[in-house]
């Protein structure tokens, strides 16, 4: 293995893969993949990392060898820190353009140790209100791999609507706070994130506490953040201008 950071609800594995050759442009993958944690069988997602272009993938290094990223959550008591890990893998072949497993070599290779608790959330009161709305960021919770953002937001009930075999359903529910792109960091620079939503909604039936939890795609130098990206409605949710954005800054 690679590397591990591990926080109290998430870890980002990294494990270098050796001895095996794929077509440059082909897409490298287990056929099967198990995690458990303490015996029990926790979520987790992988993949190779793409060392080229979206339009020109590479997944090997100069050495031949290839990294698989590993991503893992669980909400048990007492998070995952400290506790027994094992990962199965199984076959190892690539992906075709119709999303079916073409098998390479067949094997399990199955990894078992203990996860490290190496990195604690740090919690920050922020105060400030989303642009010209009404919701407030309170407070943020915020790791390599995590954040979690406390709002005091007041409900406002909307109508959706979706479209199936049986026609159109409708539906109402509440606005959800608005699109989180990223973070400005503290050199100036925009870094784009993938926040994976993981738990999310008013924190009872009568409270204005909304409370998001999310999984990064990615690890964070967490005191180099100056602040919190939002996109306006209506603006470009991939590749935002600056005039899309809006800035809730954290303390320093």
């Amino acid at each position: 293995m690679l590397q591990s950071i591990t926080d109290q609800n998430f870890s980002h594995l990294a494990f270098s893969v050796k001895g095996y050759s794929a077509e440059t442009k082909e897409q490298p993958d287990f056929e099967q993949v198990i995690v458990k944690v303490d015996g029990k069988e926790v979520n987790a997602s992988g993949s190779f990392r793409n060392f080229g272009e979206e339009d020109m993938p590479g997944y090997q290094k100069a050495d031949g060898t290839m990294e698989y990223l590993m991503q893992i959550d669980s909400n048990e008591e007492n998070g995952l820190a400290v506790k027994k890990i094992q990962v199965i893998l199984e076959n190892l072949g690539t992906v075709n353009k119709q999303a079916e497993f073409v098998s390479g070599v067949k094997g399990t290779w199955t990894l078992d140790w203990e996860l490290a608790g190496t990195e604690k959330e740090e919690g920050l009161s922020v105060n400030q209100t989303i642009g010209d709305t009404d919701t407030v960021v309170k407070s943020i919770e915020i790791t390599p791999l995590s954040l979690t953002i406390h709002y005091d937001m007041p409900r406002k009930k909307i109508t959706k609507q979706s479209y199936g075999d049986d026609g159109v359903t409708t539906w109402e529910t509440y606005e959800e706070p608005w699109f989180l792109y990223g973070f400005r960091m503290k050199d100036g620079t925009v870094r784009q994130m993938v926040f994976q939503s993981q738990e999310q909604g008013y924190d009872d039936e009568t409270t204005e506490a909304y409370t998001v939890q999310y999984a990064t795609d990615q690890i964070v130098e967490v005191e180099q953040i100056n602040s919190l990206l939002y996109v306006k409605p209506g603006g470009n949710l991939q590749e935002p201008g600056e005039e899309d954005l809006v800035e809730v800054k954290l303390p320093k």
